[in-house]
């Protein structure tokens, strides 16, 4: 028997689905959408006006997390990082120091005026925010020493961010 969060939650979908009415679910009972396209849709301007409170109080990556990826990655200093669906540079600002040029990405244009804005301050000159969605983004292959993705992965197609 499923206990506690999960079984409301499969209870909810089963409900919604039409699956059948209600009822006690067992573990395996309910079978998850078997296709990428069942999978949820965020809607591309989600976090519209939002972005100033985003970056006030979402909470940032520990130093020592960045650090740990900068060692394993096998960063040179001299190459490029894309931040995807960067949000308010989360990524992007902690790792600049580390890399000659910074592409900062995201789709919502309220995101991308933060990252401009902040970046002006601290006079990140190899910070460029870009506005485009991860799958659009035009850049050649091997262009960029490293890709990050931050706490967003969800909001991408994962087929196409995945590949």
């Amino acid at each position: 028997m499923t206990c506690g969060f999960a079984a409301s939650l499969e209870l909810f979908l089963r409900t919604k689905s039409g699956l059948e009415s209600p009822g006690p679910v067992s573990a395996g009972e309910w079978e998850r959408p078997s296709s990428v396209a069942d999978e949820v849709r965020f809607a591309a301007d989600l976090y519209r006006g939002a972005a100033a409170a985003y970056d006030r109080y979402r909470l940032p990556y520990p130093a020592a997390m960045t650090a740990d990826l900068v060692r394993r990655a096998g960063v040179s200093g001299r190459g490029r990082l894309l931040d995807l669906a960067c949000g308010t540079g989360q990524l992007a600002f902690p790792l600049r120091r580390c890399f000659a040029e910074v592409w900062a990405v995201d789709q919502e244009p309220d995101m991308v005026r933060v990252v401009r804005a902040k970046a002006a301050a601290e006079q990140a000159r190899n910070l460029q925010p870009v506005l485009s969605s991860a799958e659009t983004l035009g850049a050649p292959p091997d262009y960029f020493e490293l890709a990050v993705i931050g706490n967003a992965f969800h909001r991408l197609n994962r087929d196409l961010a995945a590949s």
